[in-house]
């Protein structure tokens, strides 16, 4: 199935629904699959390296913070 198709499907599902229950149980296990997808992401960039030591993270917020003062 395209995914927008898709989509449309199941906003279409969602909104025919009348129990609130229901309703917030679906938020959970889309609040659930999105933290899920979240963290394989992260977890897929520490491996390519795609990450920045906390060191130069902070020096990075202070050049920033310096810049943002100076505006």
């Amino acid at each position: 199935m395209v995914l927008e198709t898709l989509k449309l499907e199941l906003i279409e599902r969602v909104m025919r629904m009348k129990d609130t229950s229901v309703l917030e149980r679906l938020e959970e296990l889309i609040e659930q699959a999105e933290l899920e997808s979240r963290t394989k992401e992260s977890l897929q960039s520490i491996k390519r390296g795609e990450t920045v030591s906390l060191k130069d993270f902070g020096n990075q917020n202070r050049r920033w913070l310096k810049e943002k003062a100076m505006k």
